[in-house]
């Protein structure tokens, strides 16, 4: 053979994995996490989270900053930095971060975040950012070697938000399918089958747990709690062997999938967890989709065990991927990647390809594992990859409630706010005509429109005093910049108070589906929906360069009455476990 027709051969050789794949740009990505090692739920003390699990969870946040911040790395060599994203600073204009309220479920999001922008130790004003350097050139580092704040949403359980990291609590429909399923055939052949192994760890618990029943319904806190001595206890009489163990995790993945991955039982409504996250992803995407990728370029969301479990039952991933049937691991996450090929054409001022042109892939770390790609809602091993519009119409298709309103409607009510969202009650949404439906008016709607008959009288009575005294009243004094329980408003850069401040800078709020409200502009754009399910948020860019996530109809008109109810709550636990 010639030297020429060896360079030419040598050439195609080299060319030729750039002509059979492009090379890939990450524009955005969903992250789902789990929590770390914490105190279990049954012991005496509040369960938070360990030094153990904090370092788990900071493991976490690495692994997808080298996925998508520093490294860029990825299984095949491709950089998979998400485009534009800062590198070391944190900017809170291009993340959302939403957690439960229960302490370590927040606790493992902090640590998470920690690992996903570390401190960031600088040590003059040439690596520091621009507010950290003082008028006159001096850097002023931050405490604990530069820590960063990442700004956090904490939905409690009197959150309407708050279905979407944990749907099946207070879901009164799932709580019946729960006691139907623990008098069932099913529940009794679990527990025959796995009593005698359970039974054989009274040793390891009755002495310091002695009421509490060794019986399948219990197994996932009867796993937790062992598993946690297992690591932390210097009692040799708490331990017991690993397979003994392995049991007891068994019993409760077994437990865990019939409760809350059953898709089909009782009109799905024990996945209905899935649901609640599977929303929170598809309205994510669309909204870094709307702002053409210059925010919400990481939407991250923790939850618990049962509506990670729902979500893996709806995406179908143990379909083909038995070992993740089940408890997922401690410190583990699902990320939904969204990017386009490097031969799409970039439009618009900011260069962002068209939705025809992005692509969506699942990815799931589960526990120490590395991440890895897996194909979901049946799709095939060959093409686990969705085109965004597919893949959004197919999702919608398993999510079922897609807000508040629906949500009390499929659970038959449970959660605090639902009398705002329910039919048949005068101004609420779903009764177009206004009119009273056959319950009346509901406890607070009638205090409402008694406050509002008591103040119209006190108001009467005091124009009758004006005219008839002559009596005037003056305003003194300057206005205050704020006011109300939880709504700080906040002066605009060029100044002003009161109401006028408070529409110039709000709080920056993620979410979805009536997510975290924020300011209601004229540009708010419906997102579509997709099947029978569908994500009923909107997102819009604001003058000043912020991201928001604008609600769903039906939280824009609840989100004030909602917040009258929550003055009337005294206490309540903020979460309910099986």
């Amino acid at each position: 053979m010639s030297s020429l027709g060896g360079l030419a051969l040598l050439s195609l050789s080299l060319l030729s994995p750039a002509l059979a794949q492009d090379d890939e740009i990450v524009w955005g990505a969903v992250i789902i996490t789990s929590f770390g090692d914490r105190i279990p739920l049954l012991s005496p003390q509040y369960s938070e989270l360990t030094s153990y699990g904090a370092q788990q969870m900071n493991s976490l946040g690495s692994a997808f900053r080298n996925r998508y911040i520093e490294n860029g790395s990825s299984d095949n060599g491709m950089n998979r930095t998400i485009q534009g994203i800062s590198r070391d600073a944190l900017d809170n204009l291009q993340t959302s971060i939403t957690t439960m309220y229960d302490i370590f479920v927040q606790q493992s999001t902090s640590a998470f975040m920690t690992g996903l922008y570390p401190p960031l130790n600088s040590s003059s004003n040439s690596t520091a950012p621009d507010r950290d350097v003082l008028y006159n050139s001096t850097f002023t580092p931050g405490p604990l070697s530069n820590l960063q704040y990442p700004q956090l949403y904490t939905a409690s359980f009197l959150d309407p938000n708050y279905i979407y990291l944990n749907a099946s609590a207070s879901c009164l429909n799932f709580q019946s399918s729960y006691s139907t399923y623990l008098s069932s055939a099913q529940y009794s052949t679990l527990s025959n089958s796995t009593g005698p192994a359970l039974e054989s760890l009274s040793s390891a618990i009755t002495s310091a747990l002695p009421h509490t029943p060794l019986t399948a319904a219990n197994a996932y806190l009867l796993y937790d709690y062992l598993r946690y001595t297992q690591l932390h206890s210097s009692d040799p009489t708490a331990h017991i062997t690993p397979a003994a163990l392995a049991q007891t995790r068994a019993t409760a993945s077994a437990l865990y999938q019939e409760i809350y991955g059953n898709t089909t039982a009782d009109s799905g409504i024990r996945a209905i967890g899935g649901a609640g996250l599977a929303s929170f992803i598809g309205t994510s995407l669309l909204s870094n989709t709307q702002t053409n990728g210059t925010q919400y370029k990481l939407s991250i969301a923790s939850t618990g065990d049962e509506s990670l479990v729902s979500l893996f039952a709806l995406l179908g991933v143990a379909d083909l991927h038995e070992e993740f049937l089940g408890l997922p691991e401690l410190g583990s996450a699902a990320g939904f990647e969204m990017y386009s090929l490097s031969s799409a054409a970039l439009v618009g001022v900011d260069a962002f390809p068209s939705e025809d042109d992005l692509r969506v892939r699942f990815l799931l770390k589960n526990g120490t594992e590395e991440i890895g790609s897996f194909s979901v809602l049946g799709r095939g091993e060959r093409d686990a990859d969705w085109g965004l519009g597919e893949f959004l119409s197919k999702l919608g298709s398993v999510v079922g409630a897609s807000g508040p309103g629906e949500w009390c409607e499929r659970c038959g009510g449970g959660g605090v706010f639902c009398g705002w969202y329910t039919e048949g009650e005068v101004g609420v949404p779903g009764n177009e005509d206004g009119v009273e439906g056959s319950r009346g008016l509901s406890p607070v709607v009638a205090g409402v429109i008694g406050a509002m008959v008591t103040l119209g009288v006190v108001g009467l009575v005091l124009i009758a005093v004006m005219i008839l005294f002559g009596v005037r009243f003056a305003r003194s004094g300057r206005g205050v910049v704020g006011g109300g329980f939880g709504r700080r408003k906040e002066a605009t850069a060029a100044g002003g108070s009161g109401a006028s401040a408070g529409a110039g800078h709000k709080r920056k709020s993620s979410g979805l589906g009536g997510f975290k409200g924020a300011e209601k502009l004229a540009s708010d754009i419906d997102l579509p929906k997709g099947g029978s399910g569908g994500f009923g948020a909107t997102v819009t860019p604001t003058e000043e360069g912020g991201h928001r996530r604008v609600e769903s109809w039906e939280l824009r008109e609840g989100r004030g009455r909602v917040e009258e109810q929550q003055d009337d709550i005294k206490a309540v636990d903020s979460r309910e476990h099986v």
